[in-house]
């Protein structure tokens, strides 16, 4: 009976009790919207903890948060403003116990986000700090192909797919200021009716404000260089 009693011990003790950590994550960017219209925004976010995806809302104005991971791999954070727009995010790896998502790594966060549905491990063992530290453009890769080589293990740093621009104009914006949620391409000024935009961006989404009027323009060029585009209201999601 006592020799039992120390196993069922010493299996408790090694259990995943002792795996789970506490991650405080920051949001200490004001987003471009934030600070046109003076209101705070409301996150969805989405976080790998090393078994599965988790998610919930983060109420507009709470720029702090904690989340539950399991130790011993690489862990995500994608924070999305209103649920739509460009995500912000951060990659957390081994042994940190805080994060702050920026809109500079979101890309790739929310990226690593998705490919952890279906390759867990996968994710656990990569490391974007290694990735950033050879020079890499996390904006500018082929999310496919980097996708079967992180999923094969045969990514390397030094020679990681990028994709390519795709050029356009985009058409039918009223007059106004447009601003951009994506770091990657800048904010613009519609003078005329009828005016169009040029653009040469990479493969993604993009979302443009009209604060005045309250429109949203929204582009998507897809990584074969289709494009597609909508208009609508901000204030609704807000």
């Amino acid at each position: 009976m006592k020799v039992l009693l120390l196993l069922a011990i010493i299996l408790l003790s090694s259990c995943s009790f002792d795996d789970i950590s506490t991650v405080t994550v920051a949001i200490s960017e004001r987003h471009p919207y934030e600070e046109a219209t003076g209101k705070s925004m409301w996150y969805k976010v989405e976080y790998f903890d090393g078994r599965e995806i988790r998610s919930f809302d983060l109420e507009p104005g709470v720029r702090r948060f904690n989340i539950q991971v399991y130790s011993g791999g690489t862990r995500v954070v994608s924070a999305i403003p209103l649920g739509v727009l460009h995500p912000l995010g951060c990659v957390i790896e081994v042994g940190e116990k805080e994060g702050e998502v920026k809109m500079r790594d979101g890309t790739i966060s929310s990226l690593l986000v998705s490919a952890a549905s279906y390759r867990p491990e996968a994710v656990s063992r990569f490391s974007l700090n290694a990735l950033i530290r050879s020079g890499v453009n996390t904006e500018a890769i082929d999310q496919s192909s980097f996708l079967l080589l992180l999923y094969d293990g045969k990514l390397d740093e030094r020679e990681v797919p990028y994709t390519k621009l795709f050029s356009g104009e985009m058409e039918g914006l009223t007059k106004g200021y447009w601003i951009s949620d994506n770091p990657s391409i800048g904010s613009f000024a519609v003078r005329e009716v009828g005016e169009s935009v040029p653009f040469s961006v990479l493969p993604g989404s993009y979302s443009f404000y009209n604060v005045p009027n309250d429109l949203l323009y929204t582009m998507i060029i897809t990584e074969e260089g289709r494009f597609f585009s909508s208009m609508s209201n901000l204030e609704g999601i807000y």
